[in-house]
């Protein structure tokens, strides 16, 4: 028997080619890799995830790049174990404006039987060669490929144990493979367990193996103290700085097809930043009898300053931080005192530029 000789392969450091990272979403979503989003069930991740589909397959600039940038529009394409097409995913996608034709919704593989009968089954199992490659036939058949969505991951893990670190990373690297491959970015969807004892990065339901593969995690979270407010922040990530947050909108949309009107949900994202964490948000809510003094505080100047009018909503943060109320503060006594939250558009049906606020009465 022969033996094998071994020897290490390496690369000296001044023979590297640097290769830099490209962004689908700049500082947010990474092209070649994998990202998740997770939070807990019904606070939007779906949503937000056909947003980013809107706005890719219409080449529109993203929320916090400047509106004259424009990039050329890109194909998604979307697995979802949840929502169907015909009643949840397209209808949201019109309500956000996405271009449908670059939109690849993939239900299952087709079989075709000797006789010529056809049947359709689901996929259940990316880790199978099979399921796998039914989902590189698609980006193979999609213009520009941009985004696959795996809406959530967990439930095309087959038999994989999602609590065996081994097993999630198994899962998991083919489709980082085909990220990198494909030149795409891959987000993945998932689900944050209820255990509120526990930091935010152990939050993420089954192994922590889940976010140590990907790049970049955003939390998805609701605003405690407003039911259509959502906010969007960093959850985990090595590629760039911490980025500041974001803040949306649930906004009930109108979607006529049929001779027949619904409301869909569409994604208004607010144009100033958040400085909220994933830990805070994550925290538990610690309850109280009457209301804070620093609320009170807050309200008291919040009508003095609003009294002569509506007023930029940046402004009142950046006043409000001088006098020591934070953004958190400002906004829960807002909801306390029914200020009315007013979008400014660039034209009639245009960008909303700004959100102002205004008291009921002026």
């Amino acid at each position: 028997m022969s033996k094998v000789k071994k020897e290490p392969d390496f690369v000296r450091g001044d023979k590297v080619k640097v290769e830099h990272i490209d962004w689908l979403w700049p500082n947010r979503i990474p092209l070649k890799m994998l990202s998740l989003l997770v939070g807990i069930g019904g606070t939007s991740k779906s949503t937000l995830s056909l947003y980013m589909a809107a706005q890719i397959t219409t080449g529109r600039p993203w929320i916090d790049e400047p509106p004259s940038t424009t990039h050329k529009p890109g194909s998604v394409v979307i697995l979802s174990a949840e929502d169907t097409p015909g009643n949840i995913i397209v209808p949201r996608l019109i309500a956000m404006q996405a271009d449908l034709s670059r939109i690849f919704i993939l239900k299952g593989t087709k079989m075709t039987l000797s006789d010529g009968t056809t049947g359709l089954v689901g996929i259940d199992d990316l880790s199978k060669t099979g399921d796998l490659d039914m989902l590189l036939a698609v980006l193979d058949e999609a213009p520009n490929p941009k985004l696959a969505v795996i809406d959530p991951y967990t439930a095309y893990m087959g038999k994989s144990d999602s609590n065996s670190n081994t097993e999630v990373r198994s899962f998991l690297r083919p489709l980082s493979d085909i990220a990198f491959d494909y030149n795409i970015s891959v987000l993945g969807i998932t689900h944050l367990n209820k255990n509120q004892d526990l930091s935010a990065e152990f939050r993420i339901l089954g192994s922590v193996g889940q976010q140590n593969a990907a790049r970049m995690a955003w939390l998805v979270a609701q605003d405690p103290d407003d039911l259509d407010r959502r906010f969007m922040v960093w959850h985990k990530g090595n590629l760039a700085p911490r980025t500041d947050g974001l803040a949306y909108r649930l906004i009930n949309t109108p979607v006529t097809a049929d001779d027949r009107t619904s409301y869909q949900p569409a994604c208004c994202f607010e144009k100033d930043p958040i400085f909220l964490t994933a830990q805070e948000l994550l925290a538990p809510r610690k309850r109280s009898i009457g209301r804070p003094q620093k609320q009170t505080e807050a309200s008291e100047w919040l009508e003095s300053f609003l009294s002569d009018g509506p007023v930029d909503s940046k402004l009142i943060f950046e006043e409000g931080e001088v006098l020591g109320y934070s953004q958190r503060t400002l906004e829960r006594t807002k909801k306390s005192m029914d200020i009315l939250s007013i979008p400014v558009r660039h034209g009639i049906g245009g960008k909303i530029i700004r959100w102002e606020w205004r008291l009921q009465s002026s």
